[in-house]
């Protein structure tokens, strides 16, 4: 059934936009959760990660940013919450779309601060807790 209320749009994000909000939400993050393991695929394309990204030894220097966006994951587990303590859940592109969605919904504001090129620590943390937790917790 076709809602003719509504229009239907795609976005294209580009992964380094992706890349740096999850830096951003790292960094921020350690208030509510903690990384325990990432995953990032043998042979993963890395050709858009800037030189600075590698360490001398050609190690990434934050897979934990990288592995969601390339086919990878991150596990997070929830250090600050009484009825969530304890709790893991998985960054990976799945979890991304569902957290921009509901980003769309529920926080357009933040959306259109990433969108627009414009986001802080607060719309990263948004991002992450949308993409993990369905919402800010």
């Amino acid at each position: 059934m076709n809602d003719y209320n509504m229009i239907d749009i795609t976005l294209t994000i580009p992964r380094k936009r992706l890349y740096y909000l999850i830096i951003t939400a790292n960094e921020h993050c350690g208030y509510w959760a903690r990384i325990v393991r990432e995953h990032v695929p043998e042979g993963a394309d890395l050709s858009w990660l800037r030189e600075c990204d590698f360490f001398d030894d050609g190690r990434l220097r934050w897979p934990w940013c990288v592995a969601p966006i390339v086919g990878g994951s991150v596990t997070y587990i929830v250090v600050d919450d009484d009825d969530r303590k304890g709790e893991r859940y998985i960054l990976n592109d799945e979890s991304i779309r569902r957290g921009l969605a509901v980003m769309l919904e529920k926080y357009p504001g933040h959306l259109g601060n990433f969108l627009g090129e414009n986001d802080d620590a607060s719309t990263a943390d948004v991002f992450l807790q949308c993409c993990l937790l369905g919402g800010v917790e």
